[in-house]
């Protein structure tokens, strides 16, 4: 069941409404369709809120039902500039069958978006919504 309210990390700002877009996936030879993607963790939604692909050496999980982002040392100026979280409501968007962490979902219809929050970094933003962010070596 997709909940009520949902969240998409970006770094774009003025955003009123998201629309569909094709997504890259490394590795996924798939055709996809258009989509906005959102998920229920905020904390989550922030750690998708700058470029990355886990090639980079990213990673991303969940420890105790806490967002976990792992990050090389030499893409940590990445993190360092605003990104914002958009609320969205979920009545178009399905889970993501194949997101074996089950915090994706996707809808293939334009949203509107109901609230925006600033952050001057992802560090900030994910610890604002209970997660951690740890720099790694290369």
């Amino acid at each position: 069941m997709t909940p009520v309210t949902l969240f998409h990390g970006t770094q774009t700002d003025n955003i009123q409404t998201l629309e569909p877009r094709k997504r890259f996936v490394p590795g996924n030879d798939t055709v996809t369709p258009s989509a906005i993607y959102a998920t229920d963790d905020p904390a989550y939604a922030s750690a998708h809120a700058f470029p990355w692909v886990t090639a980079e050496g990213v990673d991303l999980y969940f420890e105790e039902n806490k967002v976990v982002l792992e990050v090389p040392k030499n893409l940590e100026e990445r993190l360092n500039k605003p990104i914002f979280i958009y609320e969205v409501a979920g009545t178009t968007f399905e889970a993501v069958t194949s997101d074996s962490l089950g915090h994706n979902f996707r809808s293939v219809q334009s949203v509107k978006c109901l609230s925006k929050r600033r952050f001057e970094t992802v560090i900030e933003a994910v610890a604002t919504f209970g997660g951690r962010v740890t720099i790694k070596p290369n």
